[in-house]
């Protein structure tokens, strides 16, 4: 299933109505990474495990599975059995959406949309089914065996400094 239909599932599942009674809000740039951000902290747990793993596309329908389980439990334990080369996709796919996004609010374009009634704790399920499911990269898979993530404040104190 491709990840607009997964989505849309998941919008009626989690609002219990059918899409034609939904409204949309979109999200721009900023607020994609505003809502991914908190990624990077199940990343840090496994980040010297994993950085230096070159990227297998080939592992892409595992990590496509995990963001699917992680969409139903969007906890940190719903990945911690993933094996290091399905954790290198998704954070490849994760921080090359990041860059996506910068752009896109760059670009002032919208880079999604979602139910503007969407419960706040279903919005990074939603954004990563949307945007990470499937995701084709725009770059080729970068080198992140000298990756350091962000410090674990977000993105909104980044913007004030």
């Amino acid at each position: 299933m491709q990840n607009i239909e997964l989505a849309k599932a998941y919008f009626e599942s989690v609002l219990d109505k059918p899409l034609s009674q939904m409204q949309y809000v979109q999200l721009g740039g900023m607020r994609v990474i505003e809502i991914l951000w908190p990624v990077n902290d199940i990343f840090r747990l496994r980040l010297y495990e994993i950085r230096g793993i070159p990227y297998s596309k080939y592992r892409g329908r595992e990590a496509d599975a995990a963001i699917e389980a992680f969409s139903a439990k969007p906890l940190a334990q719903t990945w911690e059995d993933l094996e290091p080369t399905v954790w290198r996709v998704l954070l490849e796919r994760h921080h090359q959406m990041l860059m996506v996004a910068a752009t896109n609010e760059v670009q002032g374009f919208p880079l999604t949309s979602v139910p503007d009634d969407l419960p706040e704790s279903a919005v990074l399920p939603a954004v990563m089914l949307l945007l990470l499911h499937g995701m084709q990269l725009p770059w080729p898979p970068g080198n992140r065996s000298e990756l350091e993530l962000p410090a674990e404040d977000g993105p909104e104190t980044m913007l004030h400094r």
